[in-house]
């Protein structure tokens, strides 16, 4: 039978003082009467020896029938001498399982030494406690003619030992739980205990190599073995409780390893020098993998921003500067030192920053684009285009960075055109030619006001229209009209004068000129400049009438005509001076 030692056995309530039991104070008030066969004191050596003897004695009769104990067995049992005087000493543990124990160990008593055995015992209100029984027969001329048991009380012990063996295996558990390898040195004489796993964790077998300091030293990388000695020996002259270091350790197979490596001073002497130390080594060469890649990162990204053509600025999430790169300082002219750790209002901003401020906070939300003019240290203004971004990590905002456009040129560039169209619009609204521009279709995509008012259309009618149909649609012209424009689409200049015709179909003398136009990307357009030249061939008209005026009235003179040039060349003669000289 097993019993459950830790729910039945107080250590506290038994121990070896007299006064104490497993049922409270025990009160035996009893006498032992003088043995009147001993002169010599012997019994009263013997009174006292029993009394004050920290452990339990019974003495029972060969049978087993109890014939007294000390003070301090009933103590420890919770008995008074009444209580068991006379019984046999089965009877007063009354577990069927004890009492058989008991039977069996009395038969070797009561002819043998009993050396120091353990086993469990019945207290008088029925608990247990476990003790260690030590006895044997008492002889009288040869013959057995008592038997004493002494029994220690080890149930204090025994917990404590269950309890420190349960804190170890948690211990272990724990240490197997988190893969790591427990060291034990011994600083005087370099003993060190290694765990099976701070072996397995370099690919030996447990107990491979010897547990001396000596192998650990051998395991050392060369880069990290001065660091790694240097930190011993600080720690073992200085009365600093812990260390932590980090270092490489070879494998069996000859690779490295690196090691995270804990310990705690648990001893010392008397002047405080360190005497023994514990702890552990865990294998970090996956930490230290992840920290490199990111290392490298770290390095890339600072190369970047370090290099990178354009300003940029990383903003706390407090929208303090944490970072500014060359490229912003060469543009504002501002150090690092001025501007890192800076909140808003920054420098850089306008004198009326009110709108920047919230401008600035609202655009860290998103990824937009936006515009703004800004100012170098001198408050000279530059324009950028700033496109904010959030960085994030596990969800939270770490930083804000700005990236930087410096358009100013651009935005010359861009006033300068704006300009330039305000001209040529302005040109065009008030030309006086009629200017139309069409696309690869012919169709008008801008008419002027002049147009308009040549061929009396308004706006709205010529816009979308092919421009033949619209000033060239009677026959005998419009296939001659698309041809100059299919010509002019495809990089011919056309220039001439012709007849169009107005909405109302009344023919018009113009002088046409068609202009190719052609774009980036392959696109063909054509601008017509109508003039009107009405007025011009009503005097080409009249000047044509008189030229033939005067050319009849040259030829039909009667008198001989001829006209020279100023050097006297003759230039023309009439019919009359030919006949007069016998010219022809």
């Amino acid at each position: 039978m097993k019993w459950n030692l830790d729910e039945k056995i107080n250590p506290s309530s038994y121990t070896a003082e007299p006064s104490s039991s497993a049922a409270g104070t025990v009160s035996c008030n009893h006498k032992i009467p003088p043995n009147p066969s001993n002169p010599d004191h012997t019994e009263e050596y013997f009174e006292t020896l029993l009394k004050e003897l920290p452990d339990g004695v019974l003495i029972t009769d060969p049978h087993g029938k109890i014939l007294r104990g000390n003070e301090s067995f009933y103590a420890m049992f919770g008995y008074c001498e009444e209580d068991i005087s006379g019984r046999y000493l089965h009877e007063i543990m009354p577990d069927s399982h004890i009492q058989q124990e008991i039977r069996s160990n009395f038969r070797k008593l009561a002819k043998a030494k009993l050396d120091k055995v353990e086993a469990i015992r019945q207290n008088k209100d029925g608990s247990f406690l476990e003790v260690i029984i030590h006895g044997g027969p008492i002889l009288h001329e040869g013959k057995v003619t008592a038997v004493f048991i002494i029994y220690m009380n080890i149930s204090g012990r025994k917990k404590i030992e269950r309890s420190l063996k349960e804190s170890q295996k948690r211990f272990s558990i724990a240490i197997e739980a988190t893969n790591e390898g427990l060291w034990d040195w011994n600083l005087l004489t370099d003993e060190v205990y290694f765990s099976p796993r701070y072996y397995t964790m370099l690919g030996y077998e447990p107990g491979e190599f010897p547990p001396l300091l000596e192998s650990w030293l051998k395991l050392l990388h060369p880069e990290d073995r001065e660091k790694a000695l240097t930190l011993n020996n600080f720690y073992k002259k200085n009365a600093l409780e812990t260390f932590e270091i980090e270092f490489r350790l070879r494998k069996k197979d000859d690779s490295w390893i690196w090691i995270l490596g804990k310990g705690r001073v648990v001893n010392r002497d008397e002047e405080g020098t360190p005497l023994r130390m514990i702890g552990t080594h865990a294998d970090i060469s996956e930490r230290k993998k992840a920290e490199n890649i990111i290392k490298e990162k770290e390095e890339f990204s600072s190369s970047l921003l370090e290099h990178a053509p354009h300003p940029i600025v990383v903003y706390e999430p407090d929208l303090s500067i944490k970072y500014v790169n060359p490229a912003f300082i060469e543009l504002t002219n501002f150090t690092k030192e001025e501007l890192t750790g800076l909140k808003p209002p920054f420098p850089w901003w306008p004198d009326n920053h009110s709108q920047h401020l919230t401008l600035l906070k609202n655009s860290m939300g998103g990824s937009r684009k936006h515009e703004m003019i800004f100012y170098t240290k001198d408050r000279v203004p530059f324009w950028v285009e700033l496109s904010p971004k959030a960085i994030r990590i596990q969800g939270d905002i770490t930083y804000y960075l700005s990236n930087w456009v410096d358009i100013t040129e651009r935005k010359q560039t861009s006033q300068d055109l704006e300009k330039e169209k305000r001209y040529w619009q302005q040109l065009f609204e008030n030309a006086p030619e009629g200017i139309v521009l069409f696309n690869e279709e012919d169709r008008v995509l801008r008419a002027n006001k002049t147009f308009s008012d040549i061929f009396s259309y308004e706006e709205k009618e010529v816009l979308g229209q092919i421009i033949d149909d619209l000033v060239a649609s009677p026959e005998g012209y419009y296939s001659k009209a698309r041809e100059y424009s299919r010509s002019a689409r495809e990089g011919e200049k056309i220039s001439l004068d012709t007849i169009r015709f107005r909405k109302d179909g009344t023919p018009i003398n113009v002088s046409v000129l068609g202009v190719p136009l052609k774009m980036g990307d392959g696109t063909s357009f054509g601008y017509g400049i109508y003039r009107d030249i009405t007025a011009r061939k009503k005097i080409e008209e009249a000047l044509d009438i008189e030229h033939n005026y005067l050319l009849n009235l040259f030829e039909g003179a009667p008198e001989g005509i001829v006209l020279c040039d100023k050097d006297q060349i003759v230039m023309r003669v009439n019919r009359a001076f030919c006949k007069l000289f016998g010219y022809t």
